[in-house]
């Protein structure tokens, strides 16, 4: 589904807004990742995501954006 979902947008050239619940689907599929808050806090800062397509998870650039995102997340649950 996600290298469909990769298809569809080359071949239509159109801006898609996906709302993910994985981080790695996220990185996998966007070129800019805005995380929102929790409750009212609105919105946090876009990360660009410049990795050449098509993404390699294994890829070092690849996981060191993840885990970057994921850190982000475990010091907001705190």
């Amino acid at each position: 589904m996600q290298q469909e979902l990769g298809r569809l947008w080359q071949d239509s050239g159109a801006t898609m807004i996906m709302v993910r619940h994985d981080i790695e689907e996220a990185v996998y599929l966007a070129d800019k990742i805005v995380v929102m808050g929790v409750a009212c806090d609105g919105f946090g800062e876009a990360i660009p995501v410049s990795l050449p397509r098509p993404r390699d998870r294994s890829d070092n650039d690849f996981v060191e954006i993840r885990e970057a995102l994921l850190h982000r997340f475990q010091l907001g649950s705190h």
